[in-house]
């Protein structure tokens, strides 16, 4: 490789690693911008890859398999859907976002992932430091484009941006692990991500982000990430219960509601209106399972809702995401997340066992959240898993020797 072709090598590497460390912090002040900034990321790369290296990228064909299937079911239910406008409209937006992250993680998972692997716990840090900022002086940033209504304090637009540190925390972890710094550094850099975790969610208001990080820290350190058995137990188990959600929704309400009244976690946020939501969900689901209602259905549909704790006959999403595949796309959409995951997890277990542990629980806090927070759907919820998906495959590809 002579002179020109190591600088041509240097300015793409740069540039990806840079691009991909700056878009955490960007969407802790503007998470919607998810919606666009992996794509765009992606596309630019990919542009970039062509002229500065003389060739197209291999492309990693399966994952755009996975979202075209994907898209095809969003597509097919538009044809029953409850609101077929409404469900092809958002087909139409959501496919791109599914394609971009695709593409994002084509281009990071051959990619040399040094330069990204020790760039990002300094991205981390300043990820953390602009959301105690945002939590502890007034959300300054936010306001920039937000008009501050006087007297307003709550902070519930930060709880995107709360979890998404909190999903992220494993990877810094990990990157800073795999670091060549001495042992003091490193110990250092743990305790500073500490107290950026846990004074983000001392003050903010998102209970998915503190259950969530219970999971992932449960999960990245007493997970036997060596044991092929236990991945497989583990795909077993997210698979049965994804299947069998709809049921499980309506046992939880029967039974969870009087410990739940007594707990402060619970009542003071939106717990028990979740559990009325998901029982009446699953009931729903369970009338058309193998059609499904279409694409954000719930938005135009009224439930048998008991109204104790939710005193509305409606809800937005379903504030799970495999109730929501299964009132929209029926047991399809409920068997495509089981397969798909499994294809995750299995990728996961491929790596070497320091990565593997940080995509295991990078994906599970994720998880976590899309299972007892925001609607699927949502431009920025998908774009972050693209997003989270390239980050992993770069973090674990390394130089040989390193």
């Amino acid at each position: 490789m002579n002179a020109a072709q190591t600088d041509n090598q240097s300015t793409y590497e740069n540039f990806f690693a840079g691009a991909l460390c700056a878009l955490p912090v960007i969407a802790i002040i503007m998470p919607r911008a998810l919606n666009l900034l992996p794509l765009l990321v992606a596309l630019i790369a990919l542009a970039l890859y062509r002229v500065y290296r003389g060739r197209w990228p291999e492309m990693h064909w399966l994952s755009f398999a996975w979202m075209a299937g994907l898209v095809a079911l969003m597509a097919l239910a538009t044809f029953w859907a409850f609101d077929p406008a409404e469900s092809l409209e958002r087909t139409l937006k959501t496919a791109p976002i599914l394609f971009g992250g695709a593409l994002l993680f084509s281009l990071a998972r051959k990619e040399n992932g040094n330069l990204f692997s020790a760039w990002f716990p300094f991205a981390f840090i300043m990820a953390g430091a602009v959301l105690l900022i945002e939590l502890y002086a007034g959300a300054p940033f936010y306001h920039l484009v937000h008009e501050r209504i006087p007297g307003d304090v709550n902070l519930f637009f930060l709880n995107r941006s709360a979890s998404l540190l909190v999903i992220l925390a494993p990877l810094a972890i990990t990157c800073t692990r795999a670091a060549a710094w001495k042992k003091q550094v490193k110990h250092a850099f743990y305790a500073l991500y500490f107290v950026l975790v846990a004074a983000a969610l001392y003050r903010t208001d998102s209970q998915s982000a503190q259950l969530a990080v219970v999971i992932g820290a449960a999960l990245y350190f007493l997970f036997p990430v060596r044991a092929r058995a236990a991945w497989i137990g583990l795909a077993a188990c997210l698979a049965l219960g994804i299947l069998a959600t709809p049921w499980i929704a309506q046992y939880m309400f029967k039974i969870m509601p009087a410990y739940a009244e007594n707990s402060e976690f619970a009542t003071q946020g939106s717990g028990l209106a979740r559990l009325e939501i998901w029982d009446s969900i699953g009931r729903k689901a369970l009338e058309r399972p193998f059609q499904g209602y279409g694409v954000e259905a719930t938005r135009a549909m009224e439930f048998d809702l008991k109204m104790i704790y939710h005193n509305r006959p409606n809800a937005m999403h379903p504030h799970n995401f495999a109730l929501q595949l299964w009132i929209e796309l029926g047991v399809w959409g409920a068997l495509f997340a089981a397969a798909f995951f499994a294809w995750v997890l299995r990728a996961a277990q491929r790596m070497e066992p320091v990565y593997a542990r940080s995509a295991l629980a990078v994906f599970f806090t994720a998880l976590s959240v899309a299972a007892t927070g925001y609607g699927l759907w949502q431009g920025m919820w998908i774009g972050a898993f693209g997003m989270l998906f390239a980050f992993c495959a770069l973090a674990a590809n390394k130089a040989p020797g390193q």
